[in-house]
């Protein structure tokens, strides 16, 4: 089965990315890349790689403003009934998709690979540069992390379908996995494993504009439940406490858009 990838491109790794990139060709039965690029200054560099993968469809998505926008219009796009989001500083680990493969089923609707942290750095060990072993815990939380997943179109297409370019940033794993569950899909771990570069810490906003789409995304785009609570309380604490963000403004836009969160956040608000 091919299955069309997607991937939001802002920030690339250009001595990496190629290398990402030929990992996805290998390990996953590709029908098309579909890259969607919101900085000017990637377009080139992406433009040059398509002449030498034709797999390749680059989306201009300079005039968007948030991920949310770019991955409404790249997964409307999507033709194939399963399809993979792929992060551009992700690399797959051999045989990685052949295990999350193993967990498609009609009743599942997005699988997860585990991710494994590499910053770019090495130790020498016995005369040879490695990177440092630091495992993660990903596997154990609760929530999802994005980075590498297989999604099953059906499951999510109903947010997509209502989702502006507005309030997805640093939050998008989260809130679909919430419409997963929401909609009865089960959203899986795996031991499949990929590596995170996280070889560029710039944000594309400053904190107080991404903290206040954080606590904004998750009003406007989900319930208040086990999965939305706590990393939505968290956005708004940092944001109390940090940039002053006012009850009453984050309580206005509970009206605007969705009532449910604001008995929620009045409950919490005095113990942040």
């Amino acid at each position: 089965m091919p299955y069309d990838i997607i991937i939001p491109c802002f920030w690339i790794n250009r001595s990496l990315f190629e290398y990402n990139l030929q990992s996805w060709i290998k390990e996953i039965p590709t029908e098309r890349i579909l890259i969607g690029v919101n900085n000017v200054n990637e377009l080139y560099y992406l433009k040059e790689l398509q002449q030498k993968y034709p797999v390749i469809e680059i989306i201009d998505q300079i005039e968007k403003h948030t991920l949310g926008g770019c991955l409404a219009e790249l997964m409307k796009r999507v033709e194939t009934e399963w399809f993979v989001f792929v992060h551009t500083d992700v690399l797959i680990t051999p045989f990685a998709f052949l295990i999350m493969q193993q967990y498609q089923k009609d009743n599942v609707g997005i699988i997860e690979s585990h991710r494994e942290h590499w910053d770019g750095t090495f130790i020498n060990v016995a005369e040879k540069n490695i990177p440092p072993l630091i495992a993660s815990d990903y596997y154990f939380r609760d929530r999802s992390f994005s980075g590498l997943q297989l999604i099953q179109r059906k499951a999510i297409m109903s947010l997509v379908e209502r989702l502006d370019d507005d309030f997805l940033y640093r939050n998008e794993d989260m809130i679909f996995q919430a419409e997963c569950v929401k909609n009865k899909y089960r959203y899986c771990k795996t031991w499949a494993m990929h590596i995170h570069q996280i070889t560029n810490r710039q944000w594309t906003y400053d904190k107080e504009a991404a903290y206040r789409m954080q606590y904004r995304g998750f009003i406007k785009y989900t319930e208040p439940n086990k999965l939305t609570i706590d990393p939505c309380i968290a956005a708004i604490k940092y944001m109390k406490h940090t940039f002053n963000e006012t009850i009453a403004g984050i309580l206005e836009f509970c009206y605007m858009v969705n009532v449910d969160w604001a008995k929620i956040i009045i409950e919490r608000w005095d113990s942040l």
